[in-house]
């Protein structure tokens, strides 16, 4: 996870230094490399977690479920 972050903060921090002086399609092709990055760090993500979730019991995989769904996080922002 740590690499994951590291990896969307380098491209997050390239973006930001280079946006200032971006016409509109390098300020795309920078947004595009931060989503990139943002994705492949959850596929990693994914993957990894894959095999502890296959072990978990009907009890725990119902709670992951509920808690990586958007309507989990919708509850939880607007408790806030």
């Amino acid at each position: 996870m740590r690499e994951n972050a590291e990896e969307v903060d380098r491209a997050i921090d390239k973006r930001e230094a280079a946006v200032r002086n971006a016409n509109a399609v390098d300020n795309l092709n920078s947004y595009a490399d931060v989503v990139q990055a943002h994705a492949m760090a959850v596929k990693r993500l994914a993957d990894t977690f894959a095999p502890l979730y296959a072990e978990m019991s009907d009890s725990q995989k119902k709670r992951a479920d509920e808690i990586f769904t958007h309507r989990h996080h919708e509850k939880t922002v607007a408790k806030s």
